[in-house]
């Protein structure tokens, strides 16, 4: 029978490509779930970018000009570190996260600038230490917020396309 017809048939051809298309598909999503895992921050970084934060908020509140300077510049110093290490341990630039990411990251500012003004208020009436309420606050709200934005990192990397 030289009339055989040696061709591939075009529905198992058809299947062929989906299936190799499907298992590129799962992948990559494996792929992004490793690549999510490997971008977790150390346990001991939110605590860590809370404290930095409370540095800006209380350093108003510190005695004379020679500590607040140092407070400053001790928080300025400490955000520029852990900026680094965060960029070398996940991989990820800070601005990751896409608008979510974004947004936090502006909470987090405003955040810190309305604890810092209100230390300001509470040391114009020489209430320096009363400055640890908006300094615990700060610190509560940036812990969780540091953590809301890792979470909106890793969401945005294991997002299927």
């Amino acid at each position: 029978s030289s009339m055989e017809n040696n061709s591939t048939p075009k529905s198992n051809s058809t299947n062929t490509k989906n299936n190799i298309s499907t298992d590129v598909i799962k992948q990559l999503q494996a792929d992004r779930l490793r690549i999510a895992e490997h971008a977790s921050l150390p346990s001991w970084y939110h605590p860590a970018l809370a404290f930095v934060a409370v540095m800006y908020v209380v350093a108003p509140a510190l005695s004379g000009g020679h500590e607040q300077n140092s407070g400053f510049l001790f928080a300025l110093v400490a955000t520029i570190v852990l900026v680094s290490i965060a960029q070398k341990k996940t991989g990820i630039k800070l601005g990751g996260g896409g608008i979510k990411g974004r947004l936090v990251s502006v909470a987090m500012l405003i955040t810190v600038l309305i604890g810092f003004i209100v230390t300001l208020g509470l040391v114009s009436f020489e209430l320096n230490w009363w400055a640890v309420i908006p300094a615990l606050a700060v610190f509560m709200i940036i812990f969780a917020l540091s953590r809301a934005y890792e979470k909106i990192v890793k969401a945005q990397i294991t997002r299927e396309r």
